[in-house]
Formats: structure tokens, C-alpha cells, sequence
């Protein structure tokens, strides 16, 4: 669910993924309107307004970036939901890791004032919901609008510091194998911590994730421990692999997230042992990249749950088994 609009001519256009997506000519069709300062949409940052143009920028955690200028569109989901006059970004000088990813762009899911979300609020009262499949090949969903499933469990939407745009949890605790992990709480409400479907592995801070590892590592004791750099410097986030020998069945420690709320979620077993090869499982959450910012609750954790977003009612609903 992931498109953009490019518009020509770009300084990095990068090869477009999906047979249907348009690339236009600034200035041409419905690509660009002229907005005035006084009608400039507001962005993550600043509106950047010059000549009849209103112009975005905005970066993202893996150093990749967009410039361009803001257009109006019809947007249709599905025949019966469609959007007039949705507001999106035309990328106009697109940088960074967007061509190895295969994306033709980003659908914004955050609160921010012009994500799709706060666009729709009147018609899906800022609810939106989906489910991460465990491999390409299945089939997810993305939905706005409903409340999902009655069996659902539900922790609250925090404010993480002072932005608002992102979804706050309060991650209090982590359990292996059913055994809450000895430290003190002022260890996770310190940083703060988000739910995040863009980011792929969850990111922990370091006196956080030295205790789940080293708990993980005992669990697996039984098999051999491998250094995943002399497996793949494309694993150079992560430090733990085990090689599993011949062995037709393994034995994974369950790892368990608890969040305020009376809340713990079972991480489904591809979120605790990625299988990078039929003899090797790789444990993908890592401690890099996380420096001053929030803990992530990345969305190779999040495969195969239900996460049911209520902005207005301030909460997160999980449930387990809502796709393959």
C-alpha cells in the first residue's frame, strides 16, 4: 500500500514498480495546483512556498529523503471508497534507499495533520487497521474504518515527547520463555517507545536489549552461535544467529512484549528466529540505530497480528491470526 506520485522533471527518479503508477509534468494536469502562502498546506516541517508553488521536504530514520510540491487528486482505495481532493507529495528530487526497497512512495499512517488518516477522520473517524503477512507470497490487509475483532486487546496511544505524530506505547516489560526480564522499569520509560509499521526490526535500547539477547542466546543454547556478519554484511543491525544443524523440527523461546494495560503480546516466531537459510535463524531486533530517539516496535514483530489504531479513543487493539 505503498504509491507516490513523481513528477518530471526529478534529479533521482527511480525505476517505477507498479505498471499503473503516473509520473507527470510539474506544472500539467492535476499533479500541481497554485496555492498562495495563505493556502500552503501545512508539512512535517516547514511549507516551502515559492512563485505559485507550494513546495514540502521531509527525511526518514534510514537517511533516505523527498523534496517536491504538494498536488490535490481524486484517491480511490476501493470503488466505494474513493477520496476527492486528497493532498499528496509529487517527489520532484527522491533520495536514499526508495529504489531498493521496490516502493513507488509512502502512504503516511502517522497523526500528522495531512496523513491519510486525518484526511478521512470524518468519513473513518481515525481508524485504521492491518495485518503485516509472515511472507511476500501471502496476503495482508490494510483497512480504514471498523473497530476489529471483539477478541482484541487494547493498550493506550501514548505522546511520545513532544511529537505528536508518532504512536507512543508504553513498552513496561519484556518476558522469555515466560519469565519476566529482571530490570527496572525507569530502563523503558526513560526513552519512550513507539509502534511503527515502516520500520522493519524492532530497535531496543542497549540496557534493554543485552538482557532479551543474552536471554535468547541461553534459550538456544543447544545450537550452534554464528556471527551474522560471516553470514551477510546486509545483517551487519543484527548479532545473533544459530545454525541449526540437520535437524527437521527446532524449539524457539517465546518472547513476549508487555505493554500498560494488563497487556502482553506473544511475538509470532518469525519475529524472534528470521530464517535466513533452511539451516540458520537469525534473532532480528537490534540495539543500532536507536541514539537519542524512541524505541521502535518494528514490523518484523508485528507479522501476522491484527493492530487496530482508534485515534480518537486513544488505543491500540492486538489480536493474533488476522492473515497467514
Amino acid at each position: 500500500m505503498k504509491h507516490k506520485y513523481e513528477c518530471n522533471p526529478t534529479e533521482d527518479v527511480f525505476p517505477h514498480q507498479s505498471i499503473g503508477q503516473k509520473a507527470f509534468v510539474t506544472g500539467r494536469g492535476s499533479c500541481v495546483e497554485p496555492w498562495s502562502k495563505d493556502t500552503c498546506p501545512i508539512n512535517a516541517h516547514e511549507a516551502l512556498c515559492f512563485s505559485s508553488w507550494c513546495g514540502y521536504g521531509t527525511g526518514y530514520g534510514d537517511n533516505s529523503s523527498t523534496e517536491g510540491v504538494y498536488g490535490r487528486e481524486r484517491l480511490t482505495l476501493t470503488p466505494y471508497d474513493v477520496i476527492d481532493n486528497f493532498l499528496f507529495g509529487c517527489g520532484t528530487n527522491n533520495r536514499g534507499n526508495f529504489h531498493e526497497s521496490e516502493e513507488d512512495g509512502i502512504l503516511g499512517l502517522s497523526q500528522h495533520p495531512i496523513s491519510i488518516v486525518q484526511q478521512t477522520a470524518k468519513k473513518h473517524h481515525q481508524v485504521f487497521s492491518y495485518c503485516i503477512p509472515s511472507k511476500p507470497s501471502f496476503s495482508g490487509f490494510l483497512r480504514f474504518g471498523g473497530g476489529g475483532r471483539k477478541s482484541l486487546v487494547h493498550t493506550p496511544i501514548t505522546k511520545y515527547k513532544n511529537d505528536s505524530t508518532f504512536y507512543g506505547i508504553n513498552l513496561i516489560g519484556i518476558s522469555v520463555g515466560g519469565k519476566k526480564l529482571s530490570m527496572p522499569s525507569s530502563v523503558f520509560t526513560k526513552t519512550g517507545s513507539i509502534i511503527d509499521s515502516g520500520t522493519d526490526i524492532t530497535r531496543l535500547k542497549p540496557e534493554i536489549y543485552k538482557p532479551l539477547r543474552d536471554a535468547y542466546r541461553k534459550a538456544m543454547s543447544r545450537y550452534l552461535l554464528v556471527d551474522p556478519k560471516d553470514i551477510s554484511q546486509d545483517l551487519s543491525l543484527l548479532d545473533t544467529c544459530h545454525f541449526l544443524g540437520h535437524q527437521k523440527s527446532f524449539k524457539i523461546p517465546k518472547v513476549s512484549f508487555l505493554l500498560s494495560g494488563g497487556v502482553a503480546v506473544d511475538i509470532p516466531t518469525f519475529g524472534i528466529a528470521w530464517q535466513i537459510h533452511p539451516l540458520v535463524v537469525c534473532f532480528p531486533i537490534s540495539d543500532k540505530d536507536v541514539d537519542d530517539g524512541p524505541m521502535i516496535w518494528g514490523n518484523y514483530q508485528q507479522k501476522t497480528l491484527e493492530v487496530v489504531y482508534d485515534v480518537g479513543k486513544r488505543k491500540i487493539g492486538l489480536g493474533y491470526g488476522a492473515c497467514k
